[in-house]
């Protein structure tokens, strides 16, 4: 993209490298997010064979996943005092979070899975199960202070739209503190040091999982589309290039 940066560029390339090495079949830079007007910086779909009534296997979109790449603090963040006490607030809260999640986890192992095909992805707890006051009281402690800092942001909508399954940042190492993701977002990160030598790449870790945003049928239809779209741009570009025939040339 004009005025893109290197640096931005190869967050995009690791993360479509990422999906493909964890199992993501279709993946593109530039795809726009079903249920909103925006465009991730990559996507990526994962199908599964399934069979029709003439007995015949086809693939079938299972999971879609987003990426947003991020190379400074400064992409996130307003310079505010407010923002930075909801951050603060959010450290505490999130901490608390994760030790209820352990405990309740002992006690109610099914209540986080993913089910059957997700079960390598964690599904939010709905506190309206578990009747846990504390739990609830933190839960809506984190969303009071994540509006406060994304609200009305594409991290906000996004992944309240539920235009894919999986929501990730992909940041560089040191701008940003797990706690500080929004909710419900994996964050992958890039050591500044660590580099792929095979590809020239920035290596990726996985700090802290996606949780599953529930999304539908159709949106994954409508993903995994786009990124078909996505692989003919280069040709159209090349066509539209080519002068138009004249008359007596054809």
């Amino acid at each position: 993209m004009a005025g893109e940066t290197s640096t931005h560029r190869a967050l995009k390339d690791a993360a479509a490298l990422w999906a493909l090495e964890r199992g993501f079949q279709a993946v593109a830079h530039e795809i726009r997010i079903p249920r909103s007007g925006y465009r991730a910086d990559a996507a990526a779909c994962r199908t599964t064979k399934i069979r029709r009534a003439d007995g015949r296997a086809i693939p079938f979109p299972s999971l879609t996943a987003i990426f947003e790449c991020k190379q400074s603090r400064a992409d996130f963040f307003k310079d505010s005092h407010q923002v930075a006490a909801s951050l603060a607030r959010l450290k505490q809260l999130q901490e608390r979070k994760v030790k209820l999640d352990r405990l309740l986890g002992s006690h109610y192992p099914t209540l986080s899975q993913g089910g059957e095909l997700f079960a390598e992805f964690p599904a939010p707890i709905d506190p309206a199960t578990l009747g846990h006051k504390g739990y609830s009281r933190t839960v809506r402690q984190i969303a009071i202070h994540q509006r406060r800092v994304f609200d009305g942001t594409k991290f906000d909508k996004v992944r309240r739209w539920a235009g894919a399954d999986l929501f990730y940042l992909v940041i560089r190492r040191g701008i940003l503190a797990s706690h500080e993701a929004p909710e419900g977002w994996g964050l992958l990160e890039w050591d500044d040091a660590t580099v792929d030598t095979a590809h020239g790449l920035p290596v990726l870790t996985l700090i802290q999982e996606a949780t599953l945003a529930g999304t539908t049928e159709d949106c994954r239809l409508e993903l995994q589309a786009a990124l078909s779209q996505s692989s003919s741009r280069p040709w159209q570009k090349l066509r539209r290039q080519q002068p138009e025939q004249t008359e007596s040339e054809a």
